[in-house]
């Protein structure tokens, strides 16, 4: 399990513009807890000091909000799943935004689109979270090793060895199938 200093180390020292790793539960989730304590910063900054706070809270939000982009990328990448998942959060929230303005009061003429789209996010944002708290793939996957488990787990190291097996198979019957292309392109020629 990682502790919050190596999630805070991972995320905003060593992986700050690395969005191809992958991220176990516990590093989201502390980095998660650092960056709530860090939107409250940002608020607090914000309301205490009528402009200058503005700035702050800015330039604290800005990095703040960038990181835990990359973090949550990474853990989505942990379950096997790409970066574009993350836009479907978003797609519904901006549609509802355009329709029904900046307190998100349904106007009359949009209420069925409304609803659905709501529902839409409702789902999506639920499903997300399931993400969240869902153990990642076992062993390595295409984005990378398992974070939680390491090389020593047993089945982390069968998973391994089974998927390199798998990939090799794979690797050899294209080769094979491109070999085979080649030849019969040769008969043809001659």
């Amino acid at each position: 399990m990682t502790s919050i200093k190596q999630a805070f180390v991972h995320c905003v020292i060593k992986n700050a513009t690395n969005a191809s790793d992958r991220a176990s539960r516990s590093e989201f989730w502390w980095f998660f807890l650092f960056a709530v304590i860090m939107g409250g910063a940002c608020y607090a900054s914000a309301t205490m000091v009528p402009h200058a706070g503005w700035v702050l809270a800015t330039i604290l939000a800005i990095p703040t909000i960038w990181l835990f982009v990359m973090t949550f990328i990474r853990r989505l990448h942990d379950h096997n799943l790409p970066a574009l998942v993350l836009v479907l959060l978003v797609v519904p929230f901006a549609v509802l935004y355009q329709l029904t303005g900046e307190y998100f009061i349904i106007p009359q003429s949009y209420i069925e689109l409304s609803v659905g789209l709501y529902a839409i996010s409702i789902i999506i944002v639920l499903y997300l979270i399931y993400l969240l708290f869902k153990p990642g793939t076992l062993g390595d996957n295409r984005y990378g090793t398992d974070p939680s488990h390491g090389p020593t787990n047993p089945q982390a190291k069968k998973a391994t060895k089974e998927a390199a097996k798998n990939m090799a198979a794979r690797e050899i019957k294209e080769i094979n199938t491109a070999q085979e292309k080649a030849k019969q392109q040769e008969n043809k020629i001659t």
